[in-house]
This record gives C-alpha cells, sequence and structure tokens, in this order.
C-alpha cells in the first residue's frame, strides 16, 4: 500500500470502527439489534452444533450456507452473547470494518486517487441500513466484506501477475462462495478477470496457465465442499435445493400468505427489476441511489477498459442487481417492497450488497460536480487537490443528509430496521411471551417443541438447546408418548408439533395447559406442563439423531 495513503487510511479506519460500536450500542440500548428472526435462526444453528443432545457437524444444516454460522459458533456458545444477538454483531462488526479498507483501496486503484477511496468507504460507513446491518446477527456484511476483498484480489493480481495473488483470490472467492449462493458467480467471473488482462497483454501460456489452474483449484473448493457435505450429511449433494425448506418451497409458501395468486416478478424481468430499484432506493437513499448510478456510466465512459480495476469494479457495481433480478424472474428469490403489490416489506435488505458499488463509483461524479461550481461561480482555486476535497466533502456531507433523512420518522423509518421489525418481532410477539414465561418458570425438565419455527423461545429464555426434543432429534417416540419423556410442551396450529400429531389423548390427560398467546398475525401459541398428579416415567431415552 502507497504510505501517502497511511493519514487517510488510519482515519478511516478510525472512523469506521467508532461508527461501528456506536451502532452496535445503539441497536443493543434501543432493542433493535436481534429482532430479525433470520438473525435469530443464524445464532440457533451455529448454537446447536454443540449444544444438543448428540452434537455433531450436520447440524449446520442445509440452504443456508455455513461459512456465516461457523464464525459465530464460538461466540454463540457465551448465554448473554446468544440471546442478545451480540456474537453476531462482532462477526458482522468485524466484517463491516474489513469491508471499509477493501472499498477504501478498489476504490483508490479504480480511480487512481486516494481521495476517492476516502470518499466511497466513508460514503459506505455512514450509511444508516449499512450501520444497522454491521450490528445484526445477518449474513449480509460478512458477504459483502468477502465480496469486496475477492473483487480487490482481482483488481492486483490484473495489475501484477503472481501465483501468490491467484490464490489470495480465488481464497477469498472460495469464501464468499462459503457466505451466499451469490459467491458462486464469483468464480467463473474471477477466471475471466484473469484471462481478460492477460489476453490483452499477450502474456505467454505458461504463466496464464498456472494463475488460473491456483485460482480455480481454490475458487471451486468452497462449493466442492458444500456438495461434498450435503452427501455425506444429508444423502444428497444437492439436498439445499430439494429439501423441505429449499427457498422455492419456501417462497411459494410466503407468496400464498401474502394474498397474491403469484409473484409478479416471476417471468418479467422489467417488473423484478421495478421491485430491485424501489428495493435499492429505499436501502441506499435516493441520493446515493442517483449520485452512485450516475458515476458508474460516467467513470465507464471517461476511462479505458484497460484499466486494470474496471473489471473487478463493474462486477462490485452490476452483479448484485443482476443476480436478484434474475432470482425473482425465475422465482427463486423473493422482495416485497411498500410501493409495490402486496405493499408489504420482506428482504430488502438484499439491496443492501449493492451499495458498495454505488458508493465504489460515487467518485465517478467528483469532477463533474466541482467543475459545475467553477464555472458557475468562477471559482478557479477550486482545482486539483482543492477541488478533489471539497468535491469529497459535498458529496459525503450530501450522502450523510440523505440518511439524516432516512431517519427522520425514527428509527423504524430506515429500511431494513422496520423490514426486522415487522418480519420478527411485531409478527412474532406470542414467542416473546412466551419466552418470557419460560424464563420465570422454567425448570429445567426436557420441552418437545418444533425449535426451527419458535427459535426465539430458546434464545431469548434461554434455555440451552440440548433440553429440547425437537425436528433436530429423532422424535418420533416423544411425539407418540409426550408424557414419557418430557416434562413441557410448545405448541401452535401449524408448526411441526401440531402437524406431525402430537398424541391428543395423552397431551389432554397428562398435561395442563400453563400458558396461551396469540397475535393479529399468529394463530394460538400454547405451553402445557405436565400435571404433578401424573408423574413422568422415563421407560427409554428418546432416540436422538446427529443431523
Amino acid at each position: 500500500m502507497n504510505s501517502s495513503r497511511n493519514p487517510h487510511l488510519r482515519f478511516l479506519l478510525l472512523f469506521s470502527v467508532l461508527a461501528s460500536l456506536l451502532a452496535v450500542y445503539y441497536s443493543w440500548d434501543t432493542g433493535i439489534l436481534n429482532l430479525h428472526y433470520d438473525g435469530v435462526a443464524r445464532l440457533n444453528i451455529a448454537r446447536r452444533v454443540l449444544d444438543h443432545p448428540v452434537p455433531h457437524y450436520s447440524h449446520l444444516g442445509t440452504v443456508w450456507l455455513p461459512l456465516h454460522q461457523l464464525l459465530l459458533l464460538p461466540w454463540v456458545q457465551n448465554d448473554f452473547l446468544w440471546s442478545t444477538g451480540l456474537a453476531g454483531s462482532i462477526v458482522s462488526g468485524l466484517a463491516f470494518w474489513a469491508a471499509c479498507y477493501c472499498l477504501f483501496e478498489l476504490s483508490c486503484l479504480t480511480h487512481g486517487s486516494e481521495w476517492a477511496g476516502v470518499l466511497s468507504a466513508g460514503a459506505f460507513a455512514v450509511t444508516p441500513n449499512i450501520l444497522y446491518l454491521q450490528s445484526t446477527p445477518l449474513g449480509e456484511m460478512l458477504y459483502a466484506a468477502l465480496f469486496l476483498a475477492a473483487l480487490l484480489a482481482q483488481a492486483k493480481l490484473a495489475e501484477k501477475s503472481t501465483v501468490a495473488l491467484a490464490v489470495a483470490c480465488g481464497g477469498f472467492t472460495m469464501l464468499a462462495s462459503l457466505t451466499r449462493y451469490d459467491g458462486w458467480l464469483l468464480v467463473p467471473l474471477g477466471a475471466a478477470g484473469i484471462l481478460g488482462p492477460a489476453l490483452v497483454s499477450r502474456r505467454n501460456v505458461r504463466q496464464l496457465s498456472l494463475l488460473l489452474t491456483a485460482y480455480v483449484l481454490v475458487a471451486v473448493s468452497g462449493i466442492a465442499g458444500w456438495l461434498l457435505y450435503n452427501r455425506v450429511a444429508f444423502g444428497d449433494p444437492l439436498a439445499f435445493v430439494k429439501g423441505e425448506h429449499a427457498t422455492e418451497r419456501n417462497i411459494e409458501r410466503i407468496v400464498e400468505e401474502s394474498g397474491l395468486q403469484s409473484y409478479p416478478p416471476i417471468g418479467n424481468t422489467l417488473t423484478a427489476l421495478a421491485y430491485y430499484i424501489e428495493a435499492a432506493r429505499m436501502g441506499a437513499g435516493d441520493f446515493l441511489l442517483f449520485a452512485g448510478g450516475l458515476g458508474f456510466f460516467t467513470a465507464v465512459a471517461a476511462r479505458s477498459w484497460k484499466n486494470p480495476a474496471l473489471w473487478p469494479g463493474s462486477l462490485c457495481f452490476l452483479l448484485p442487481p443482476a443476480f436478484y433480478v434474475a432470482n425473482m424472474v425465475h422465482g427463486s428469490g423473493i422482495i416485497f417492497v411498500p410501493a409495490l403489490p402486496p405493499r408489504g416489506i420482506l428482504n430488502v435488505r438484499y439491496s443492501a450488497l449493492f451499495i458498495p458499488g454505488l458508493c465504489l463509483f460515487l467518485p465517478g461524479i467528483v469532477t463533474t460536480v466541482v467543475h459545475a461550481a467553477r464555472q458557475a461561480s468562477g471559482l478557479r482555486w477550486l482545482s486539483g487537490a482543492v477541488g478533489a476535497k471539497w468535491g469529497v466533502g459535498a458529496l459525503l456531507a450530501a450522502v450523510s443528509a440523505s440518511g439524516a433523512l432516512q431517519m427522520r420518522r425514527g428509527i423504524t423509518s430506515v429500511a431494513c430496521v422496520r423490514e426486522a421489525y415487522v418480519n420478527g418481532f411485531e409478527r412474532r410477539q406470542a414467542e416473546y411471551r412466551a419466552a418470557t414465561f419460560l424464563r420465570a418458570q422454567y425448570d429445567g425438565q426436557p420441552i418437545l417443541m418444533h425449535v426451527g419455527q419458535h427459535g426465539i423461545i430458546p434464545q431469548q429464555a434461554r434455555i440451552p438447546l440440548a433440553n429440547f426434543v425437537s425436528e433436530a432429534t429423532a422424535w418420533g417416540q416423544t411425539l407418540a408418548h409426550p408424557s414419557q419423556f418430557v416434562e413441557w410442551i410448545v405448541e401452535q396450529e401449524g408448526d411441526g408439533v401440531w402437524e406431525l400429531l402430537v398424541d391428543r389423548k395423552d397431551l389432554e390427560g397428562r398435561f395442563e395447559t400453563v400458558f396461551e398467546a396469540a397475535s393479529p398475525f399468529e394463530k394460538l401459541l400454547r405451553i402445557h406442563r405436565r400435571r404433578p398428579q401424573n408423574p413422568r416415567v422415563i421407560t427409554q431415552t428418546p432416540p436422538r439423531k446427529p443431523g
């Protein structure tokens, strides 16, 4: 790294650390850090690998790629960090700092100016939705950091071809491919990024083959490992797309529950693009969306395609929207925005992965802004480094003001916070009330419950997952004869305990209902406890399965 960048980089890293810590504290203090149910589910998945009657690697599950849960695993063993969600803040906060660094470096390479790096990383670090996501256990910030790291390695590899850089590029790509499925596209696109500059510079075939082999062997190992894991743990390398929790099945259920006959973007690229742009507007804010988009087209028009950083920079801008629009069209992805049917809010946070691309190309309009100011006011001194400083300052002030406007109606007006509140808190009031009840009344005895559907309860009540007989165990005998195995039963119409028909005669004869709760969005949730006059007689230990 050029030593002249050190003062700016040190200031940026210090600023990003302070912004991160303040955002985490604010989110924790106001109770919004741990709202999103997907974040709770990730914490529980990581926890259950060790906190389970039969600890086993297969408890990492399928559908969701494993890297985020593996990084959470050591932190969630602490009850406080698990129940508050701060375990996720540790991982997301570190990823946020890494993302700021990578965005600074990538912007410097793309635009040839350290002030460009200051603007890109600074704009990223003051965006409200980014600050919220880096506070939470959600996985978007980890992927953003690895995505940017892979693109930065690509840019450096195009500038200086070494095997070490090829391995580093492949390594970050492999890690990204184990975090989100978006990262799978980086594997072939990274190979294209190696081939393109090589063909332009007419690099010798032997050197090119060595670089490409080193990159590909490392980059594809993550995908290969995931397929192997699914084969060994679940008997099918494609279990993550065929299983009962596969994404497309969940989308069908969500669309049906929303009252729509079908999801409008399916089969319609323009409609899908409209949904994504509206989500991006909510996530980035009007100013950053417009200025970053304009900066991209300005930068591409003004620069030669021989610039080695332009390819990874373009991927940073184009890949996230292309991926999610294609998924919506195909029916394997879903985003709801208030402005379009069904007028809800869901997965708007996916557009946050577009924000680094907008920030990366924000410097593309600095020259335009400074030139316009000079022409309008006759400020001849506003040129060179002075003009760059003023332009960067003006745009950072505008981005900050846009963020403040996003929050003008309170913190829940920030799109990702609102999404978390609506889908993770507002719609799960019965579970929070049940957790409060159990935290006061629970006596340490076994509980029959579908943990995957009621994950808030053990996390908020701080009950070890090993105390649950659930879908993550062989619970057939317990469902048939609950009084022989458990002291407590938690059930709700439509959940696993209800649908798999826990023995009603045994339940009604030997258990009493000690808690009931419902909400406008939930069916009645009940907690049953074994009657004192019917002592539990353990005839055998219920069988446990490792996955």
